[in-house]
């Protein structure tokens, strides 16, 4: 019984005692949960070097074609986008490379660590749109500016007569934008009367770039002042002749007193070189009655009616000369090496068909204007296209003639189409409609179906230059 007594007692020790070291082991799963704290930590570094990547994904292709002042279409737009995303534009995003994305486009090039000309390149716009480490506007504290100086250039303007004398010379000075140029008819010699073109447009660029170079208005002699004067002088050689056979008539009566009387008058009339030899051989020897009836008759006829006939007819004809010139003939040659932005005109301000852009290769030059120069080339497509490129292109010891075009109005018969390829395959990339105004250049030599024009107002306010066919003008 004692037994039994002692072993509940030795059982209920052992169950206290496990309940009372329990607590002691649930501290243990509490320290487990503390490293929590370095999973919030990791996300963060993630997320902050994509802030400066590009959101778009742009071709290659179009996006690293090098871009100018003046340049316009999607190319610009996508480059006006990612600079306003960085914060270097502050203008419209329009697709025009004006004064605003110039500067943009400068600012850019500062904080880069980049060339700055102004001129979105291939290191540029790779560094624009694949740079990650590209580096963002700083707060722009430099306000944009808000005027520049006027720009003006001087223009020759000639005064030529049809057989190539310079009649006068003068130089204008043009403010930036286009000016009419008329002709002053009051600065040639009298007698001069005008054959060409009236007037002509000059475009002066914000560069202070001239297209035309030059002005040439053309004069010709008139024809009508030169006939006029030796007529009246031949009225009175022609009257003493007709006044002889008056006097022959009387003198047929008395025979004593018609030989003084006509001695006299016989001398002055021989001063021609037609009179003497007739004269003397016929009043000494028959009667004066024959021979001075046939003389007066057949000379005064013909001659009065022979001389002014030819004359005024001669000279009218001649007066014509042509106003408008052929195209010159090409040099071929390779320019230096580059990519020159090809314009339909002599500047920046002209329409640009395309984008279109010289690479390289064997071109043709037909001429320069100003700090510009007309060109021909081929196409990748197999096409070929007439242009201007800025002069800087020509390699060393190549010169270029100044180009002379007329600037002759004329009115549309009908619908024309532009293009800039007469000679293989012309493509047009424009039509002009039926009554537009267009200024006849020159004519195209190597394609006499097509005449060269310009158009003022082709586009947004640029001019444009190409080759439509010559039966569309008036």
């Amino acid at each position: 019984m004692d037994l039994i007594k002692t072993l509940l007692v030795y059982m209920t020790v052992l169950l206290t005692s496990s309940t009372a070291l329990a607590p002691a082991l649930t501290p243990i799963p509490t320290v487990n949960p503390t490293p929590v704290p370095v999973v919030t930590v990791t996300p963060a570094p993630v997320f902050t070097p994509y802030v400066p990547v590009p959101t778009f994904a742009p071709t290659a292709t179009p996006i690293l074609t090098t871009l100018y002042v003046g340049d316009r279409g999607e190319n610009v737009r996508i480059m006006q986008t990612r600079l306003k995303e960085l914060g270097y534009l502050t203008g419209a995003v329009d697709g025009v490379f004006g004064q605003g994305t110039l500067r943009a486009v400068r600012r850019f090039q500062t904080y880069n660590n980049l060339a700055v000309d102004g001129i979105a390149g291939r290191q540029t716009l790779s560094k624009l749109y694949y740079d990650p480490n590209v580096v963002f506007a700083p707060v722009d504290v430099t306000p944009p500016p808000t005027a520049r100086p006027p720009v003006t250039a001087n223009i020759p303007v000639y005064y030529m007569s049809t057989a190539g004398e310079r009649l006068y010379t003068e130089v204008l000075t043009l403010s930036e934008g286009r000016t009419t140029v008329r002709a002053n008819s009051s600065r040639v010699p009298q007698g001069y009367l005008l054959t060409g073109a009236s007037q002509a447009m000059v475009t002066v660029s914000s560069s202070g770039t001239v297209s035309p170079a030059s002005v040439t208005f053309t004069y010709s002699l008139q024809a009508t002042t030169p006939p006029v004067t030796p007529t009246p002088t031949l009225a009175p050689t022609a009257a003493p002749t007709i006044t002889v056979s008056p006097t022959v008539t009387p003198t047929l009566t008395p025979v004593p007193t018609t030989e003084p009387t006509v001695s006299p008058t016989s001398e002055p009339t021989a001063a021609p070189t037609a009179e003497p030899t007739a004269e003397p051989t016929a009043e000494p020897t028959p009667e004066p009655t024959a021979e001075p009836t046939p003389e007066p008759t057949a000379e005064p006829t013909p001659e009065p009616t022979a001389e002014p006939t030819p004359e005024p007819t001669a000279e009218p004809t001649s007066t014509p000369a042509a106003e408008v010139p052929f195209l010159p003939d090409y040099q071929t040659l390779r320019f230096r090496e580059g990519v020159y932005p090809v314009y339909s005109g002599p500047g920046e301000h002209y329409y640009r068909v395309e984008n279109a852009t010289l690479g390289g290769g064997t071109c043709r030059l037909y001429g320069a204007a100003g700090d510009w120069i007309l060109i021909g080339y081929g196409t990748t497509d197999g096409g070929y296209r007439i242009g201007f490129i800025t002069k800087a292109a020509l390699p060393d010891g190549i010169t270029a003639a100044e180009l002379l075009l007329a600037y002759e109005p004329h009115t549309l018969l009908s619908d024309a189409p532009v293009n800039n390829d007469p000679v293989i395959s012309p493509d047009p990339f424009a039509e002009l409609p039926a009554g537009s105004t267009v200024y006849l250049l020159a004519y195209f030599r190597d394609n006499e179906r097509y005449v060269y024009v310009e158009v003022p107002d082709f586009r947004d306010g640029q001019p444009l230059r190409g080759f439509i066919r010559a039966d569309r003008l008036n």
